[in-house]
């Protein structure tokens, strides 16, 4: 059935009670179907009617119990279902009006329970309007955490970043460790290979020089003083006196036999070797030997003959990287003077071998101290000068540098070698020269 109303036969008044949205009316018949209402009655029940039996907007109904049974001869209000809004529940009171034919059902919500549900929506109006101000307050709040939170993200995520790379760093310094240490082991048992075989034929060596110096001696006795082959034999015994004082810096450098360090003058020692160089050295190659300093402040402590092993090494290296014609210069400066001094030994003395000879490339400088690395043919040398020469040096506390240039114009290779200055110190005896 339609649930539009329909004119009801009970006069004019009708009309204003289907528009009413205060009054339910609502028409059933007798056999108890409703068959009409009016617009209130369908909105507050909250859904169709018409059609619908009469008993089912009844609250506690006995199915079996008709409308007339219900009523009879009463005309106090009935109770309909509750009807819930907003979350509040109403109570309608209807009245019954019969007719000849069906019935008219008369209702409104009572009024005391309209008016306290008035009270009761505004504290809810006012409980909601409350809420949405928290809920406001707290996405606000909320907002700000959130900010905050990326905030601390960021910062975190930078710290983590410079964390990283301060590990990323620690592991290459680790790394870089590891590997200078195993250098260092590695360049350890080399010079102990080199104590090893000092001390070997350091015996037999010396049985050699023996005779050499005995038969020198024996010669130099018959000739002339002053005569040519006089001063030849004298230089036989300068030079197996020295390769007598190589052997015993070999012995010590091994650890086999330590010699006291004495107080030695350096450009004395250096102006020593230079000569005996002239002799040994081919005469295509030129020396000159430059002192920019006195005796007094060219000292050093040091084992003897150590400043001329360090000259004849570095000059005979110098020589053997000249093919034809070149030259080697021999200088003595203060370190002062010095450009790349190391500031430990700024007030020391600056020992400098120069040549012009074929240079070394940038694998062979890297290893360039190395015992037993040598890139000469093997009758011509056994690698040993330069390892020698950097464990005197580092022994005496210095530090040598070297600079080559190969495949130019100019090439040649400097060796710096920078010595602590030393002080006259009682107690200490000084070198004799020969």
């Amino acid at each position: 059935m339609s649930n539009d109303i329909s004119p009801f036969p009970i006069g004019p008044g009708w009309s204003f009670l289907g528009k009413s949205s205060s009054v339910i009316v609502m028409r059933v018949n007798r056999a108890g179907t409703i068959l009409a209402t009016n617009r209130h009655a369908t909105t507050l029940i909250g859904e169709p009617l018409v059609g619908r039996p009469w008993h089912t907007i009844l609250q506690d109904f006995d199915g079996n119990m008709t409308l007339a049974e219900l009523l009879g001869e009463t005309r106090q209000p009935q109770l309909l279902n509750t009807i819930t809004t907003l979350g509040l529940s109403q109570t309608i009171e209807v009245t019954v009006e019969p007719t000849d034919e069906d019935y008219f059902l008369f209702g409104e919500v009572n009024a005391a329970q309209q008016a306290r549900h008035g009270l009761e929506v505004q504290e809810l109006n006012q409980e909601l309007n409350n809420l949405t101000r928290r809920l406001a307050l707290m996405n606000a709040e909320l907002e700000q955490h959130r900010y905050h939170l990326e905030e601390l993200v960021v910062s975190r995520t930078i710290a983590l970043a410079k964390a990283n790379e301060a590990a990323e760093v620690i592991h290459l310094i680790s790394v870089e460790r590891m590997r200078t240490d195993a250098e260092a082991r590695m360049q350890a048992r080399k010079l102990e290979a080199i104590g090893t075989l000092a001390a070997g034929i350091s015996h037999d060596f010396n049985n050699i020089l023996g005779c050499i110096v005995g038969f020198a001696e024996m010669v130099g006795d018959k000739l002339a003083e002053g005569s040519v082959d006089k001063q030849n034999t004298q230089q036989i015994l300068t030079a197996s006196f020295r390769a007598r004082d190589l052997i015993a810096r070999l012995l010590a450098f091994s650890n086999r036999s330590p010699t006291p360090p004495v107080l030695m003058d350096v450009v004395a020692q250096a102006r020593d070797a230079f000569a005996m160089l002239r002799a040994t050295i081919r005469p295509s190659v030129l020396l000159s030997f430059r002192n920019s300093m006195d005796s007094v402040n060219a000292i050093v402590l040091a084992d003897p003959t150590q400043i001329q092993q360090i000259v004849m090494n570095l000059c005979i290296n110098a020589a053997d990287a000249i093919d034809k014609h070149g030259t080697i210069s021999i200088c003595i400066a203060p370190s002062a003077k010095i450009t790349g001094v190391p500031p430990e030994l700024v007030d020391g003395i600056c020992l400098t071998v120069t040549d012009n000879g074929s240079g070394m490339t940038p694998e062979i400088m890297e290893r360039v101290f190395d015992p037993f690395f040598t890139t000469k043919a093997p009758s011509k040398g056994s690698g040993l000068g330069l390892s020698v020469v950097y464990g005197i040096v580092t022994g005496m506390g210095g530090v040598i540098k070297v600079r080559s240039r190969f495949g130019c114009s100019k090439t040649g290779t400097r060796f710096r070698v920078f010595l602590p200055q030393a002080k006259q110190v009682d107690g200490l005896p000084k070198m004799e020269l020969f």
